[in-house]
């Protein structure tokens, strides 16, 4: 195993090398070009993700890194260990109207775990760290999910956030869900980065975090701070997040976590009855 120490200073420094670059070109941020509905490839997400690769090849230079950002037609090393995994801008769009709220993801596999993670928000110089097995914490302090009653009591004073994906279909799914939290939680509050959502319930300022459409780096450098925080994250069905069907994401300070899986509910019901009766023998 690699001395995890070592890994945690490298992806602390490369995500703010990432994040440098981003506040530096935030007054002229341009899209290059649409990867899919509602997800622009801004011009400084290459360059920030181009500043991260570096720190950490200066550092690892055989060890593989999954970049969200490149050529369609590039080779991508999931089943890599180890593995970096960077996402040069999270929040895309928010960057693209000038919203501060976005940031440097990066994250290390090894053994066939997520074990460290780093989340850089650039604009407010926050960098979120968390070890496998180990703690969480924002710019050296310790952070903890937040604990508020249990039961009915909890989910009812609890806020979470939620953020849209981006396909229509996709949409419609996740206002299924959204209509079900909406009747049961204090507040619902929107992030627009899917990475500073799940680390704000690492650090309690959210109790849960719901979102669908997410691919592995949107999640997995978050994921490893939560976790180190005391929370849990799976997708809609309660199962591991890395296999999910449809990018969906629960994160929550473990005690509203069952709650949030039967948001869900009726859109898992839904699924089902469109698919048909299960076949028999």
């Amino acid at each position: 195993m690699t001395d995890l120490a070592d890994i945690l200073a490298v992806a602390g420094e490369a995500a703010r090398a990432g994040g440098r670059v981003a506040v530096e070109g935030a007054a002229d941020v341009k899209y290059l070009s649409w990867k899919g509905p509602r997800d622009a490839v801004v011009g400084r997400a290459l360059d920030a993700q181009d500043a991260v690769i570096q720190v950490i090849r200066a550092s690892f230079p055989e060890y593989a890194i999954l970049k969200e950002e490149g050529p369609d037609d590039e080779e991508m090393p999931v089943d890599a260990d180890p593995l970096w995994i960077v996402d040069p801008i999270c929040g895309s769009t928010n960057y693209l109207m000038h919203d501060p709220h976005y940031a440097v993801g990066v994250a290390y596999r090894e053994a066939g775990y997520w074990q460290v993670g780093a989340v850089y928000e650039a604009a407010r110089d926050q960098l979120y760290t968390g070890v496998r097995g180990g703690h969480a914490e924002l710019n050296g302090q310790l952070i903890r999910t937040e604990q508020f009653g249990d039961g009915t009591e909890a989910i009812e004073r609890a806020v979470v956030g939620v953020d849209w994906p981006g396909s229509d279909e996709a949409r419609s799914d996740m206002s299924l869900v959204i209509n079900v939290l909406a009747s049961q939680v204090l507040g619902l509050r929107s992030f627009g980065s899917p990475a500073l959502g799940v680390c704000a319930v690492a650090a309690g300022h959210l109790h849960g975090y719901v979102t669908m459409g997410l691919k592995l780096w949107d999640l997995a450098p978050a994921s490893v701070i939560l976790q180190a925080a005391g929370g849990i994250v799976t997708d809609g069905l309660g199962a591991a997040w890395m296999h999910s069907a449809d990018g969906s994401c629960i994160a929550s300070n473990a005690t509203i976590h069952g709650r949030l899986i039967t948001s869900f509910g009726p859109l898992n019901a839904l699924r089902r009855l469109k698919s048909g009766p299960p076949a028999t023998g």
